[in-house]
C-alpha cells in the first residue's frame, strides 16, 4: 500500500491490484457469508426485516472497486462464484451467470457514479443526492434479483 498527499487529502493507493484484489475477495467473501448466515437463522417471522442485509457484499464490493478501480471486477466474480458456488454448493451454470452479472452490475454502478461526476470526498450536496437517486432506482429495480436471493436462501436453508 501507498499513501500519497494529493490536494491536501491522503489517499491511500495500492502498489499492487494482487493485493487490493485479495483484500477486496476476502471482505467480500466474509461479508457474503456472514449476512447468508444471519438471514438463515433468524426467526422466520421478523426475516422480512432483514431481506436488505445480504447487499452488505454488494456494497463491500462498489466500494472496493470504487477505490481500487475497475480492474478489481474479478475479485467480485470470484468472490460470488465462492460464496454461491464453492460454499453453498448451487448450479454451476447459475453461480457463474450470477457472478458475472454480480460484478458487471458493481462495475457499471462505479461507471454511472462517476460519469455522474460523483467523487469519494462527499464534499458536495450533489453527491449526497447521487447516491440517494442511486438507492431509489435500485428499489425500483431490485425486485428481480431480490427474488434470485429468495431462492438462494431458501435452497441453503434446505441444505
Amino acid at each position: 500500500m501507498l499513501l500519497s498527499q494529493d490536494k491536501s487529502t491522503l489517499t491511500l493507493r495500492w502498489r499492487s491490484p494482487w493485493a487490493a484484489g485479495t483484500l477486496l475477495f476476502a471482505v467480500y467473501v466474509g461479508t457474503a457469508l456472514g449476512t447468508t448466515w444471519f438471514v438463515q437463522s433468524v426467526d422466520p417471522s421478523i426475516r422480512v426485516m432483514s431481506v436488505a442485509v445480504p447487499w452488505f457484499a454488494v456494497g463491500i464490493g462498489v466500494a472496493g472497486v470504487l477505490l481500487g478501480g475497475t480492474r478489481l471486477w474479478p475479485a467480485i466474480f470470484l468472490g460470488s462464484w465462492t460464496v454461491w458456488g464453492g460454499v453453498l454448493h448451487h448450479s454451476v451454470i447459475t453461480v457463474t451467470v450470477d457472478a458475472f452479472a454480480e460484478a458487471g452490475s458493481i462495475v457499471l454502478i462505479v461507471r454511472l457514479l462517476s460519469l455522474w461526476g460523483f467523487g469519494r470526498d462527499f464534499d458536495r450536496l450533489s453527491e449526497a443526492l447521487t447516491l440517494e437517486q442511486i438507492d431509489a432506482g435500485d428499489e425500483l429495480l431490485g425486485l428481480g434479483k431480490r427474488t434470485v436471493c429468495h431462492k438462494r436462501l431458501t435452497a441453503a436453508r434446505a441444505h
